[in-house]
């Protein structure tokens, strides 16, 4: 996932962090705003926002998952 970003100029690194194993750090760049129609990053949702967001999008998937299923059977039983 971060070489995709990383080579679709997405993001870009920032240095690295000053804690035990020095892990990367990332920063979004320029195009990542242009592609998402963004002025600045303070327009992304924050990360409460988003759990929030990709919970809902998730309940939503099994809810209609399940509804296809229910007329999935519902077929078969008339058949």
């Amino acid at each position: 996932m971060i070489a995709t970003l990383l080579d679709r100029k997405l993001i870009t690194t920032a240095g690295r962090k000053q804690v035990i194993g020095r892990p990367i750090l990332y920063k979004t760049t320029k195009e990542f705003l242009m592609r998402f129609g963004l002025k600045d990053v303070n327009e992304l949702p924050s990360m409460e926002e988003f759990e929030k967001l990709v919970a809902e999008s998730f309940s939503r998937r099994v809810d209609s998952g399940g509804r296809r299923a229910e007329v999935a059977e519902s077929a078969v039983e008339k058949e």
